[in-house]
């Protein structure tokens, strides 16, 4: 399936990386999952799992970064 365009075109998505089995989203600041969700559902996707995780320390630590970089 092909959801690709609705992550591309959805204003709540900072980045996506698609893997084998599984896509992950990095949403916006303040923006709601439950509205991507909202969104993906919209478009026909058919989810087998859609689950929130916590930035892992390394992700913060990249994040960081590339704030400080930015300065």
């Amino acid at each position: 399936e092909n959801y690709e365009p609705t992550l591309k075109n959805s204003p709540l998505v900072n980045e996506f990386t698609p893997n084998r089995d599984h896509t992950e989203v990095i949403l916006q600041d303040g923006a709601d999952p439950q509205s991507l969700l909202q969104q993906l559902v919209g478009a026909g996707a058919r989810l087998t799992r859609f689950e929130m995780v916590a930035p892992s320390l390394n992700e913060i630590f990249i994040e960081s970064v590339k704030r400080a970089n930015e300065h």
